[in-house]
């Protein structure tokens, strides 16, 4: 079984590394890292890099989309 974890954000960087420290620990019981992270980011006004969410970990397993922003 392959996980995906979809994560939008818009103008939220700082909190995408707890978010994604947080994930990390439940996804850690899933053998065989049959996991991704996805973020879909909503054209922040300062794009959402990997490094500032996966700053201590591996980063094979986050993506990051973005679109144009279709927020309220």
């Amino acid at each position: 079984m392959h996980i995906s974890i979809v994560i939008p954000t818009y103008n939220d960087a700082p909190h995408l590394e707890e978010t994604y420290n947080s994930i990390l620990s439940s996804v850690s019981l899933i053998a065989n890292n049959q996991w991704e992270i996805i973020v879909v980011d909503d054209r922040s006004s300062i794009p959402v890099r990997i490094n500032d969410i996966t700053k201590s970990t591996s980063q094979d397993q986050v993506r990051i989309l973005r679109q144009d922003n279709r927020g309220r």
